[in-house]
């Protein structure tokens, strides 16, 4: 490997370039060499070389799409090639990479060439000019031999994993188990060595692809840091959500995709890290997924949970209206027999008074009522003609003696309000004014008494102020004297 002048060692980014130091060109250009080899051992040479996991040199030479677009026309070389499917797997030990490295059996092999010989076969046949020379070329190509390899073992895989039942949805714990993320397939394929080119114009096709492969990844990445990709993906995200209507915050599956659009045009353009960002919008699509059959079956939930708590409010809607009906029942029962006791007390005071009647009379108002004619018979008469006055008659005398009486009391308390108005004092107005007369006294005593004090201290100040003027006179009398005998001396000794 280390002498190897093919060998290419990848970037951080994926890409690869040549590690062979450049020697001084000689003199003279020397004949390379190229010794021949038997076509079996140059086969496993390469097939060595070709153990490589392809996802890790996805955009290295061994990338059969970069090789053949570029032998195809050279004017594509600022082109810039797709983000890969898979993102390449971290850095690995050599025990792990030689336990890990897939075996390619011969059967399947000799079983792809047979399939490539028959097709060629076929294909050939209807090759009339030469403009099908580049599909006759694509017939012998080990890279679309092994495609075809790999989308039979796809189809196989794809129909394998139908023949698996469902797994069936734990509500228990509301949230779905995910289903874990299929491994990177890994297959040996044929290598790309088998075109009918030197080994010289090889090596050159794939310096050239590695040369435009990390130009195109450079101009990307310029390309992404620039701000207006920003503020073109802010425009669409924000003209977006206008036209769908989804301005207001929430929840909401058109937000999530034209979101999901937006972060897969941010993939497309970062691909350093695009696989790592697709697989983290794998994860959150698919924990969104897992939420929105969550959400359906909350919903379904909770329609059947309404629905019992409906039942259940008319089981208790009914309970409550048979304790109403036999809460009526016995109300009803009560006044049943309360009118009962009415109408035998009002039978019982028809007859009472209908004993006090005249018999035309009551003739008369037994022809009008039928009451009266049921209650005849426990009619007594006899309290009537024996002289006893009417019921009617007594109640008349006692309400007219109750009214006399109250007129009397009426005058009364007209007589006691004219009283109080003219002759007494309301004992609230009598206490505030002795509390006022007490309080005024006190205030009147103390006063006095200050006032006694003062009167005393005025005297005192007086009889001060007097014996002060005297001094004062006597003072002045003194000052007149010495002013005179003063001036006397001096007009004597002027004279002298």
């Amino acid at each position: 490997m280390g002498t190897d002048p093919l060998f290419h060692e990848p970037l951080s980014n994926g890409a690869v370039f040549a590690t062979r130091k450049k020697h001084r060109k000689p003199s003279k250009p020397e004949p390379v060499h190229i010794p021949h080899k038997h076509t079996s051992k140059t086969n496993l040479t390469q097939s060595d070389h070709g153990l490589r996991d392809i996802d890790v040199l996805w955009s290295g030479h061994l990338n059969h799409n970069n090789i053949n677009r570029i032998l195809e026309n050279e004017a594509l070389k600022q082109r810039r090639f797709g983000a890969p499917k898979h993102a390449p797997p971290a850095n690995l030990s050599k025990q792990q990479q030689q336990k890990e490295k897939p075996t390619f059996a011969p059967e399947d092999r000799v079983a792809v060439q047979d399939e490539s010989l028959e097709t060629s076969h076929q294909s050939i046949g209807h090759i009339d000019v030469p403009d099908n020379m580049h599909q006759l070329l694509e017939q012998f190509d080990s890279v679309k031999l092994n495609q075809k390899y790999n989308a039979h073992s796809s189809a196989s895989d794809a129909e394998d994993d139908e023949r698996v039942p469902p797994q069936p949805v734990n509500t228990a714990t509301q949230f779905r188990s995910l289903e874990p993320k299929k491994e990177l397939t890994k297959r040996r394929y044929l290598p790309a060595y088998q075109l009918n080119t030197t080994r010289h114009e090889q090596y050159k096709a794939l310096k050239t692809a590695d040369h435009d492969i990390v130009q195109s990844e450079w101009t990307r990445k310029k390309e992404s840091l620039r701000s207006s990709k920003l503020s073109e993906l802010s425009t669409f995200l924000k003209t977006e959500l206008e036209a769908l209507g989804c301005t207001h915050p929430g929840p909401d599956m058109k937000r999530l995709q034209v979101y999901r659009y937006v972060f897969d045009r941010i993939i497309s353009d970062f691909r350093h890290y695009g696989p790592l960002l697709a697989e983290i919008k794998s994860e959150y699509d698919s924990f969104i997924e897992s939420h929105d059959m969550d959400q359906t079956e909350l919903n379904f939930l909770r329609a059947k949970v309404r629905k019992l708590l409906a039942q259940n409010e008319n089981r208790l809607l009914l309970k409550f209206e048979r304790k109403k009906s036999l809460n009526m029942e016995t109300q009803i029962a009560r006044l049943k027999h309360e009118n009962e006791f009415l109408n035998a007390e009002l039978r019982r005071k028809l007859a009472l008074y209908a004993g006090y009647l005249p018999q035309a009379i009551w003739n008369e108002r037994k022809r009008d009522d039928a009451i009266l004619s049921e209650i005849e018979g426990s009619i007594r008469r006899g309290e009537g003609a024996g002289g006893a006055e009417d019921p009617i008659t007594l109640y008349e005398q006692q309400i007219k003696r109750l009214t006399q009486e109250d007129s009397a009391k009426a005058t009364e308390i007209a007589d006691l309000r004219r009283a109080q108005e003219h002759d007494y004092v309301p004992k609230e107005l009598h206490d505030t004014l002795d509390f006022n007369h007490k309080d005024v006294t006190s205030r009147f005593l103390d006063l006095s008494e200050e006032h006694g004090k003062l009167e005393e201290e005025l005297q005192s100040k007086v009889a001060t102020v007097a014996k002060l003027e005297a001094a004062l006179k006597e003072k002045e009398e003194q000052y007149h004297f010495l002013i005179a005998e003063y001036t006397g001396l001096t007009e004597s000794m002027a004279k002298k």
